[in-house]
């Protein structure tokens, strides 16, 4: 215990004022005491006046309410709480003498314990994912997954205790999960006045190691087998050197490629075909190499969504057992697939639609466009199985009028493409300006019921011969030669008026114009989220004939018409085909996932369907399934989902959209979870932050054990408790006998001078 000097204080106040008059009234009762006292020997008159200054100097000080306060301070030893982290990372042996990190730190924590001036209030702590006290220092392992050190330092701080937390001494490699919030926990401690000791284990360089710290895969063009993977490697030590990326399908090798290292963070991208259709699980694995710290993180699993599904085509042709030449143009790509329909003509529309089916030239059969259960689909769900559609000379009283709707919402809800060829009952000859395809024709017909059956040429707008469509060459030069010079012509075609506003003019006829300029022969547009095109000639026998057998090369007679009819499909199939490949789009994290994570995923959908129905569903490791709550719709119009990874594994995201009068659309996602290793995905110990928390609270840094510990600067904290004691003064007793001494003697003398 201390005792300090008390301090006195002044309950009343006086104001500068009231002290001048006062003053002025002493000088005043001073010098009438010196006439007086005049007859007096000036002695006796220094004597009298202090006697009475003395008297009225107490007087005032006693009214001025004088308190004393008394302190006495007792100090009392705080406690030194040892912080021993232990997550995976204290395991590495990179010490001088190749001990583990842990092994050096746990020695280091011996020591301390063993200084007798500050073992009694010593504790030693352990901390990783949370703090633990432990008193066997020699069964202390390097098992967390992790370490905060904010987390140990709340607890450390909440804790209840006999004697204040003094001192913090922290034995780590500085590799903290929360290092924002360690530079927030430090302050803390400055706060509360508490210092931290850091000694920091481990190298500040990364080892050498190949590190596969991702894997993201995904198909390249929709429907087709090729896959791109991109891989997220770091390889600290191995510049220079060369490794070799493989990707399996399970035990079945699919691609091999060399990689040149860089000694840093680097991508590397590798494109290989699958023959494995929907989805399927992957893995991919960098090559060991000797003189690797670990040899686990070389390898990840990844999914990729192929999707199978070929472009469906609903061909309908007028012209009898014509619909082969077509049909086989266009399953010579094996991405599409064609239903052929027919309707006879010549005919009465009655007696036309009883007609079941008719033979095309190969014997196959061609169902009848009024078919009732092979025919033009009678609801959109079915419609929705093709992607494009190609009336050819087509009777318009063929189909009803809910038929004709619902091909309009294939092109302008859905991303369809539809095209119609010319021909007796087509376009404005065929009354289709009096229905809802108008809609979807490039070109304007109303009215216009004419046709022309003279042979001609064509001319290409000098634009269009880089339109996709157009391009029947393997070269721009070929495509441009094979239009000019090996077209043979057409037989005829359908007059039209002029372009739709917005329409795109490919070929035009080489002769003949109308008040709008040359007559159009083929013409495309965007309609709505699909596409359209008007052929105004045919592609069959008749004004088509030369077009369909003779438009190739001398090895390959029509081989220009197949091209012609490939690209015309993928083009007015576009929309629709990047539609269903990416209707629904999961979002998934950037990089690994650990182990007890929460992880955030995103569902886009691109549907306009507000009857739509969006579920995601989890499929974990062990088969278990379960659906994972949607949040409410985000800004840009995606939804927000989340789940704990509670297994390591392969989890399977699979989101699912039920739309109004459609088909289900899926996507699949895959989420590899590891063990929660993330301290090791870098081996550097971190000195650098060790050093800043030290320095914040005011303590001190070493690296390693090399500098001792400040043992009498951590034995000399003690905590002081100050006790305060307020006491009035103007009671004392011999301050009141003291101002009766003083007003008595000046009487006395006073009476004995003769002066009372």
């Amino acid at each position: 215990m201390n005792d300090t000097s008390p301090e006195i204080y002044f309950q009343l106040t006086p104001v500068w004022q009231g002290v001048a008059v006062l003053c002025a009234l002493l000088l005043a009762l001073g010098f009438w005491s010196y006439r007086r006292a005049g007859k007096l020997s000036s002695s006796r008159q220094v004597l009298l006046w202090c006697l009475r200054v003395a008297s009225v100097g107490l007087v005032l000080f006693l009214l001025a309410d004088p308190h004393r306060i008394g302190r006495e301070a007792f100090d009392e030893p705080r406690e030194i709480a040892i912080l021993l982290d232990v997550s995976q990372s204290m395991a590495l042996q990179d010490t001088p003498d190749q001990a583990t990190r842990l092994a050096v730190a746990k020695a280091l924590a011996g020591t301390i314990q063993s200084q007798d001036e500050i073992a009694e209030h010593l504790k030693l702590y352990t901390f990783g994912e949370q703090l633990g006290m432990t008193n066997e220092l020699a069964a202390v392992m390097a098992s967390e997954g992790f370490s905060r050190f904010s987390a140990a330092v709340a607890s450390l701080l909440n804790q209840s205790r006999d004697v204040p937390l003094g001192a913090v001494v922290v034995l780590s490699d500085g590799q903290f999960e929360d290092t924002a919030a360690s530079r927030e926990s430090a302050l803390k401690l400055h706060r509360a006045g508490i210092p931290l000791f850091a000694f920091g284990f481990g190298t500040p360089e990364e080892e050498a190691d190949v590190v596969l710290r991702g894997a993201a895969g995904g198909q390249i063009v929709p429907f087709d087998p090729k896959v791109r993977l991109s891989l997220a490697v770091d390889s600290p030590g191995f510049a220079g050197r060369k490794t070799m990326a493989t990707v399996r399908r399970g035990g079945r090798l699919l691609h091999e490629q060399a990689v040149a290292l860089t000694g840093k963070p680097q991508e590397v991208v590798l494109e290989f075909d699958s023959p494995y259709e929907g989805f399927a699980e992957y893995s991919v694995s960098l090559n060991q190499h000797e003189g690797e710290r670990l040899d686990d993180n070389n390898a990840r699993r990844f999914g990729v969504d192929l999707r199978d599904e070929k472009i469906r085509v609903l061909y309908m042709e007028g012209t009898p057992g014509a619909t082969d030449t077509l049909e086989n143009a266009l399953e010579q790509d094996p991405q599409m697939e064609v239903t052929s329909l027919y309707f006879p003509q010549n005919t009465s529309i009655v007696f036309a639609k009883k007609s079941p089916y008719r033979t095309d030239r190969k014997g196959r059969r061609v169902y009848n466009v009024a078919h009732p259960y092979r025919g033009f689909p009678t609801n959109m769900v079915s419609l929705l199985k093709y992607d494009v559609v190609i009336n050819s000379d087509i009777y318009r009283e063929a189909f009803t009028p809910e038929q004709l709707n619902n091909t309009v919402s294939l092109v302008e809800q859905h991303g369809g493409g539809f095209v119609m060829v010319g021909g007796s009952t087509a376009f404005g000859a065929g009354q289709y300006d009096k229905t809802v395809i108008d809609k979807l024709m490039p070109v304007d017909v109303v009215g216009n019921r004419d046709s022309e059956w003279r042979g001609f040429r064509l001319k290409i707008p000098e634009e269009a011969y880089d339109h996709p469509i157009m391009r029947v060459g393997s070269t721009a030069d070929e495509s441009r030669q094979a239009w000019n010079e090996k077209f043979p012509g057409f037989g005829g075609l359908n007059l039209v008026n002029r372009l739709k506003p917005g329409a795109v003019s490919l070929a035009l006829h080489g002769s003949k114009s109308n008040q709008y300029g040359p007559l159009v022969v083929f013409a495309v547009q965007q309609i709505g989220r699909g596409r359209t095109m008007a052929f105004t000639s045919d592609t069959t026998p008749g004004w088509g004939a030369s077009f369909e057998s003779r438009f190739g090369t001398p090895t390959d007679r029509n081989g220009y018409y197949r091209q012609f009819w490939n690209n015309a499909i993928r083009w007015l199939a576009a929309d629709r085909i990047q539609r269903k490949a990416g209707e629904i789009q999961i979002g998934l994290p950037v990089g690994s996932v650990h182990l007890g994570e929460t992880v955030p995923l995103t569902v886009t959908t691109l549907s306009p369907d507000p009857e739509a129905k969006l579920t995601v569903k989890l499929v974990r490791p062990d088969r278990t399934e379960v659906e994972l709550p949607l949040e409410s719709s985000l800004s840009d119009g995606s939804f927000a989902a989340s789940f704990v990874a509670e297994q390591t594994g392969a989890h399977r995201i699979v989101a699912r959209l039920a739309k109004a009068g459609d088909e289900n659309v899926f996507a699949r996602e895959l989420v590899e979870v590891i063990p929660n290793r993330r301290e090791l995905a870098s081996t550097k110990a971190n000195h650098e932050l060790l050093a800043s928390l030290a320095a914040t609270t005011g303590g001190r840094f070493s690296a390693g054990p090399g500098e001792a510990l400040p043992m009498g600067q951590l034995g000399e904290m003690e905590a002081q408790f100050v006790e305060y004691r307020e006491s009035s003064t103007w009671d004392r007793w011999w301050l009141l006998l003291l101002l009766a001494a003083l007003l008595g003697a000046e009487w006395s003398l006073r009476r004995g001078w003769g002066l009372a």
